[in-house]
């Protein structure tokens, strides 16, 4: 399961919010968070801002990254905050990015070496 989800279920216990209100919160469809949640997916970045948004008080390096506290400290500028969320996630994006085309380039030299062998 994504440590992301956990700690936002995590942040929702916090808060003593019920998964229909957080996600009716976020305007998203009935049962999606909570069905991420059991089927151990990933949140998309659209739904990770509307929470961002929406609870400002939630430290999106905590969300993210578990480190930091859960509760982030009011005096912070959220813009600032958006912003090292987007690099975070445009540097992980890259690195993935790098890993699928390894994976790509090993995919192709199997095959060459598959149709060799025929």
């Amino acid at each position: 399961m994504s440590n992301t989800l956990l700690r936002i279920k995590q942040y929702i216990d916090y808060k003593k919010i019920s998964l229909r209100s957080f996600e009716v919160s976020i305007e998203i469809s009935n049962g999606s968070f909570t069905s991420q949640l059991k089927n151990g997916k990933t949140i998309g970045v659209d739904k990770l801002e509307k929470i961002l948004q929406k609870y400002d008080d939630l430290n999106p390096e905590w969300v993210l990254t578990g480190k930091g506290p859960m509760i982030r400290n009011q005096t912070e500028n959220p813009i600032d905050q958006l912003g090292e969320i987007y690099e975070y996630l445009r540097k992980h994006t890259y690195l993935l990015e790098e890993k699928l085309k390894e994976a790509e380039q090993k995919i192709q030299q199997l095959e060459i070496a598959l149709n060799r062998d025929k």
